[in-house]
C-alpha cells in the first residue's frame, strides 16, 4: 500500500504526472494569492485592518508549500531506485543514471 501511495503522490506531484489537474491551478493560485497579500499588506490602511487575516494565510501558505516539499521529497526512492538501465539507454540518458547513483543510498532505506 505505501509504495501505491507514493506511485499516486509522485504522479499528482511531478511533470508528466496523470493526476496533475487540479493540483497545478491550486499551486499557482496559491502563488498568485501570495504576491496578492504581499502588496495588499504594504498598503498601510489595508494591512493594519487585515493584518490578522495575512498573519493566518501566511501560515496557511507555508504549510502547504511545507507540505508540497515534504510530499516531493517522500517518493524519491521509488523513483530512482528501477532495475539498472540497458547499455543502450545508458549512453541516451547519462544524467538520469547519474541521479540515480546519487540516490541508491535512499533505495536501501526502503
Amino acid at each position: 500500500m505505501s509504495s501505491h501511495l507514493k506511485a499516486h503522490v509522485y504522479g499528482i506531484l511531478e511533470p508528466g504526472g496523470e493526476d496533475r489537474r487540479y493540483f497545478d491551478p491550486f499551486i499557482l493560485s496559491l502563488i498568485v494569492l501570495n504576491v496578492a497579500a504581499v502588496v495588499l499588506v504594504t498598503v498601510e490602511s489595508i494591512g493594519s485592518s487585515y493584518a490578522t487575516f495575512f498573519y493566518a494565510f501566511k501560515l496557511f501558505s507555508v504549510a502547504v508549500f511545507s507540505l508540497e516539499y515534504i510530499l516531493r521529497i517522500w517518493p524519491l526512492p521509488i523513483q530512482s531506485c528501477r532495475p539498472a538501465l540497458s547499455d543502450q539507454a545508458e549512453s541516451k540518458d547519462a544524467l538520469e543514471h547519474e541521479k540515480a547513483d546519487v540516490m541508491m543510498p535512499l533505495c536501501r532505506l526502503q
